[in-house]
């Protein structure tokens, strides 16, 4: 679970709920109405999930999940790009343009 924010990058601005699920689900939440606003369905299930940029905006969501593979979405849809890593992920961080990633 992480926050996205909706329309501007600030401290106390307005943010929508990014929920990861068992059934390999990641919910967009959007924060007035608690509404699901989006659901993108990936291949594995997903045990982290860090945002970075504004949901009317640009954003990405990374999404590592149990099978050791790191999906990314964009835009509220899911790319071809897949990171695969040799070992279980533990944690993992957005800094800047980067994905530090914890194994």
């Amino acid at each position: 679970m992480c926050t996205l924010y909706e329309d501007i990058e600030q401290e106390n601005a307005i943010s929508m709920l990014v929920v990861c699920t068992e059934s390999k689900n990641v919910h967009i939440v959007e924060p007035k109405q608690f509404k699901i606003i989006k659901t993108i369905l990936l291949p594995a299930v997903p045990i982290v999930a860090r945002a970075k940029g504004t949901y009317n905006g640009e954003h990405r969501i990374i999404v590592a999940c149990r099978d050791a593979t790191v999906y990314t979405i964009k835009k509220a849809t899911l790319t071809g790009r897949v990171i695969e890593m040799e070992t279980q992920i533990v944690d993992m961080r957005i800094i800047d343009k980067d994905i530090i990633i914890a194994t």
